[in-house]
């Protein structure tokens, strides 16, 4: 009876480990330059923004960098000797989110672990089920968030930065202005596509 619980319990943690780390791979690929760019056209950021391609595919890349390596300061000019990209409001914010995506990563760095932990004392065949239990579990979970998203988009937008950024540290709550304020629901239209911020 032990053993089965134990049992369980390893199949769940490496079913939602698995589910993290697919997450953070999915995210990392997103990172990468030649996605963003793709991004960028898509959601035909450099128009929302004012700005000519390249100077929003650089803006882009020098955000990504940024919130990655450092230094986080987000007072970076997005064209040599021209004003810094974010304001005030917008680089505390990016400050925030460089935060949260550390705790993400380290999230994702954990899952990891925690899978193959759990793995090790399993058979192939049952870590082979609990990793596909975690993946399918995923689908249905992006399902029902793509449905919020594509329904309630303000609203759901709006409740993350609240749960995630506390109002006053440089939160979606503060008025922002210029570059991320693109990304930011607008009563009555669509959601933007508008990396960066």
């Amino acid at each position: 009876m032990v053993t089965n619980k134990m049992d369980g319990r390893r199949r769940l943690v490496a079913g939602i480990g698995t589910a993290i780390v697919i997450v953070g791979v999915a995210a990392a690929i997103l990172l990468l330059p030649p996605v963003m760019n793709v991004g960028l056209e898509i959601g035909d950021s450099a128009a929302i923004l004012g700005v000519p391609p390249e100077v929003a595919r650089r803006a882009s890349e020098l955000s990504v960098q940024e919130l990655l390596i450092g230094p986080g300061s987000f007072t970076f000019a997005a064209t040599p000797g021209g004003p810094p990209f974010y304001g005030p409001a917008e680089a505390a914010h990016m400050q925030n989110v460089r935060v949260v995506v550390y705790a993400f990563f380290g999230l994702v760095l954990a899952g990891a672990v925690a899978t193959v932990l759990a793995t090790r004392r399993m058979s192939r065949a049952d870590s082979l089920r609990a990793v596909r239990l975690g993946a399918a579990g995923l689908v249905v979970v992006f399902a029902a968030v793509g449905l919020g998203l594509v329904f309630a988009f303000d609203t759901l937008f709006t409740l993350f930065h609240e749960i995630v950024f506390p109002a006053g540290a440089g939160s979606s709550t503060r008025p922002l202005s210029g570059s991320c304020s693109c990304i930011r629901p607008r009563s009555g239209s669509s959601p933007q596509a508008c990396w960066p911020g």
